[in-house]
């Protein structure tokens, strides 16, 4: 069900910490990383692993937009909506991203390379607007850098 590489991130995560249960979200960036989704598989797997219920993991996992429980496309894109970024072009940003990429937002597009979401902040106001691809921040969004980053990770 789960890499070598995953297991044994897991067994040094759960040595990390002196309860099991506050591995949890480490635990739950590890799966989405290795799965690109965390399932229902996956939540009673890490419950087990931390001697917490599944409903618990289940509640963790719903409540944070940053773990899906369906399958997303290789890239995660997460565009920042709120005040300054939305006062420096977030709307056109987001609106190019979904003609660019044929899908709408909280979709795959259909080569299943791309995902894209909205979220309320980034954090990093100034520099907006601003998206994260993956792990990665870019900032001082225009087009056409938005058709060179798509571009990039396209390849």
């Amino acid at each position: 069900m789960f890499s070598i590489d995953f297991k044994t991130t897991a067994k040094e995560l759960l040595e990390k910490y002196p309860k099991k249960q506050y591995a949890l979200l480490p635990l739950l960036h590890l799966i989405q990383k290795e799965k690109g989704q965390i399932d229902s598989d996956a939540i009673n797997y890490i419950a087990k692993m931390c001697g917490i219920s599944f409903n618990h993991v289940q509640g963790v996992v719903s409540f944070y937009s940053m773990f899906s429980q369906e399958k997303r496309a290789k890239n995660k894109i997460s565009v920042c909506t709120n005040l300054s970024c939305w006062i420096k072009g977030s709307t056109e940003i987001v609106e190019h991203l979904e003609k660019k990429l044929k899908i709408k937002v909280h979709e795959n597009n259909p080569e299943n390379t791309f995902f894209l979401e909205t979220v309320e902040c980034l954090g990093a106001c100034g520099s907006a607007p601003v998206m994260i691809v993956n792990d990665k921040y870019k900032e001082n969004l225009t087009v056409e850098k938005i058709d060179q980053i798509v571009d990039a990770y396209s390849k």
